[in-house]
C-alpha cells in the first residue's frame, strides 16, 4: 500500500510564507533551449565558500566554472573555442581545485584553481598527450601527497609536474572513475593508498605509500569477474568479487594486517555472498548490499555484521548507483520498497541506529548532498511527476518537504541539487524546456523550520478501515503495531505521523500501539 506523508499545520504556514518563493535562474549561459550543464557531469566539489562545476556557455564548450557570490563564472577556456575540455574529478588539494581536463596542446592531463581565471592552469603535465588515456581517481592521500593512476601505472604528486612521477614497483593498475556507482577498486590505506588490479584469472591487492607492496591474491576459474568497493575498516581492507562463472570465487574478502592475510569472509552467515554495491560510512564500516540479506554493515572482522535493512532496490541498471550522502556519522541513502515505493533511511552503522526518516510520494529520487547537519535531496524528478526538495536532519532522525516545484517533470532528471552557499540552495534543472538544463537557486534556511517538539502528542482514529494517526508537530518517523483483543500481534510496520494506514483483519476492535523517539500511545479502534 502506497503510504502518503501529510506535513504538519505548522510547517504547511511557513511553506507558504517563507518557502512559496520562484525559483532564481542564475543564468540562461547556454542560450536558448540547450543546456548548459551535464546531467552526467554534475558533481561540484566546494573550497571556501564556492563551488567548482563543469557547464557549457555554447560557444566555449563544456569547460570549469565557479559559483561566486552568486554569480556563474568561467575559470579557463582549456580546450579553445567551441570544443569541450570536459573537467571531472574535481578534488581539493594544496589549498586549490585540481580537476582532470583534455585539449589538444597537452592531451588528457591535470589542472588546478584557485577560484580565479587568472589562477586556473595547467598543473601537472602527464607524458603522451594522448586525449583518451586519462588521468583517474584522484585521490588525496593522509601524507599529503595526490594519487591517481594513468596510463596503466600509478602516479604520486605533490601538485605540479615536477613533483610527479610513477610510484616504483607499479603493476598494471586502472583506477575507475569517481562516478562509478557499484564501487571503488582503490582507497586511502594508511597513509597512502590501496588498489586491486588484475592479470589474466588473478587479481590482486596492493598497498602503495613510496614504493608499492602486494598484500595478497586470489585467483578465479573464469576470465571473466568483477571487483569493486575497497574500502579500509576496522578489520583491515575489504572488497567485493563476483562472477557468474565461479561461485566459490565471489563473496566478500578481507586484507588482515595483523597476519597478512587475505580471505573470504561471510556476510550476515553467507559464506559465498553476492554483493551488488556498496557504500563507504567510515574507517570502521561499510555498508554492502547483499543479493539474499539485504543492506548489512560489516566491519571485516566477519563476525560483528549488522543487517540494517532486509529490502533489496528495484530497477537497479547494470553499473548504477545507490544515491547517498554522510552527514556527522549518518549515511543517508535511499533503500527502495519493491513496487515504487521510495524510502530514505540514515544509519550510523548499527541496527539500532538505522531510522526510516522518509517516504516521498513521489518516486524517481536525485542525488543526495549534505549541508552542515543536514542531507538535501529532490524527488519526483522524472515521469511527470512533480519535484519537491526535501531535508533531513539524520542526527534526530527527521525529514521533510522544503520546496514544491510548480511544474512537472517532463525529462530525466529534471532537479539535481548541487550545494548551499549564502543562504541559497543552488541546482540545475530543466523544468522549463525553452530553457534547458540551467543553474537555479532558491532561499534556504533551515533555522525557520521547526523540529518536531519534545510536547507533541498522538492522537489515533478511524475512518471505516482507515487508521490515522496524527501529531501536533511536524512529520516524524514511528512503529505502528495492530493488536486483537488477546494482544495478539497482527501487524506491524514503519510509517510517519500524520499518516493513514489500513487494518487488514475484518472486523472487531483492534488495538493501535504508536511507538515514536518521545513517547509511546495505544489507541483502540473498532472496525465493523
Amino acid at each position: 500500500m502506497k503510504k502518503t506523508v501529510y506535513i504538519s499545520f505548522l510547517f504547511t504556514l511557513l511553506a507558504t510564507s517563507f518557502f512559496a518563493q520562484t525559483p532564481t535562474l542564475v543564468q540562461d549561459l547556454y542560450a536558448g533551449n540547450a543546456d548548459g550543464f551535464d546531467q552526467w557531469n554534475h558533481k561540484a566539489v566546494k573550497m571556501g565558500n564556492d563551488f567548482f562545476i563543469a557547464a557549457n556557455n555554447g560557444t566555449q564548450g563544456l569547460e570549469p566554472y565557479v559559483i561566486k557570490n552568486g554569480s556563474l563564472l568561467l575559470l579557463n577556456d582549456i580546450a579553445a573555442g567551441s570544443e569541450s575540455s570536459n573537467p571531472k574529478e574535481f578534488v581539493v588539494f594544496n589549498d586549490k581545485v585540481y580537476f582532470v581536463s583534455v585539449n589538444s596542446e597537452y592531451g588528457a592531463s591535470i589542472w588546478s584553481t584557485d577560484g580565479t581565471t587568472a589562477g586556473t592552469s595547467l598543473a601537472i603535465d602527464l607524458p603522451g598527450n594522448d586525449m583518451f588515456v586519462s588521468p583517474k581517481g584522484l585521490t588525496v592521500a593522509k601524507n599529503g601527497a595526490l594519487y591517481f593512476s594513468f596510463d596503466g601505472s600509478l602516479y604520486k604528486s605533490a601538485g605540479s609536474t615536477a613533483t610527479t612521477a610513477v610510484v616504483p614497483g607499479t603493476p598494471t593498475v586502472d583506477f575507475v572513475e569517481d562516478y562509478a556507482s557499484t564501487g571503488l577498486n582503490y582507497t586511502t590505506y594508511g597513509n597512502g593508498v590501496a588498489f586491486l588490479s588484475e592479470n589474466g584469472q588473478t587479481l590482486s591487492l596492493w598497498a602503495a605509500e613510496d614504493n608499492i607492496v602486494q598484500l595478497g591474491t586470489i585467483t578465479s576459474t573464469s576470465f571473466f569477474y568483477d571487483y569493486f568497493g575497497l574500502s579500509q575498516v576496522a578489520g583491515g581492507l575489504v572488497f567485493a568479487a563476483r562472477s557468474s562463472f565461479d561461485t566459490a570465487f565471489t563473496g566478500l574478502y578481507n586484507y588482515d594486517p595483523v597476519n597478512g592475510s587475505l580471505a573470504k569472509i561471510s556476510v550476515n552467515g553467507v559464506s559465498d555472498a553476492v554483493i551488488t554495491r556498496t557504500m563507504p560510512l567510515n574507517d570502521q564500516r561499510i555498508i554492502v548490499l547483499e543479493a539474499i540479506a539485504g543492506f548489512v554493515s560489516v566491519d571485516g572482522t566477519g563476525t560483528n555484521d549488522q543487517l540494517i535493512s532486509s529490502n533489496q532496490p528495484n530497477f537497479l541498471v547494470q553499473n548504477e548507483g545507490l544515491y547517498y550522502t554522510l552527514v556527522g556519522g549518518h549515511l543517508v541513502f535511499l533503500e527502495s520498497e519493491p513496487g515504487f515505493d521510495q524510502r530514505i533511511l540514515s544509519t550510523d552503522g548499527f541496527s539500532n541506529g538505522t531510522t526510516l526518516i522518509a517516504q516521498p510520494n513521489n518516486t524517481f529520487v536525485s542525488n543526495f548532498i549534505n549541508y552542515n547537519e543536514y542531507a538535501v535531496w529532490a524527488s519526483g524528478t522524472s515521469n511527470g511527476f512533480t519535484p519537491e526538495i526535501w531535508y533531513a536532519h539524520p542526527a534526530s532522525g527527521t525529514a521533510e518537504v522544503y520546496y514544491t516545484f510548480q511544474q512537472n517533470s517532463t525529462n530525466l532528471e529534471s532537479v539535481l541539487p548541487i550545494g548551499v552557499q549564502d543562504g541559497k540552495l543552488y541546482y540545475m534543472s530543466n523544468l522549463d524546456s525553452e530553457v534547458g538544463r540551467e543553474l537555479y537557486y532558491i532561499p534556504f534556511n533551515l533555522s525557520a523550520v521547526s523540529e518536531p517538539s519534545d510536547a507533541s502528542t498522538f492522537t489515533i482514529y478511524n475512518a471505516g478501515r482507515e487508521v490515522h494517526i496524527m501529531s501536533t508537530a511536524s512529520s516524524e518517523p514511528i512503529t505502528v503495531a495492530v493488536y486483537d483483543q488477546t494482544g495478539r500481534l497482527l501487524q506491524q510496520q514503519d510509517l510517519f505521523t500524520n499518516t493513514s494506514f489500513q487494518i487488514e483483519q475484518a472486523v472487531g476492535i483492534f488495538f493501535v500501539q504508536v511507538t515514536g523517539k518521545r513517547q509511546k500511545t495505544v489507541g483502540k479502534v473498532f472496525i465493523d
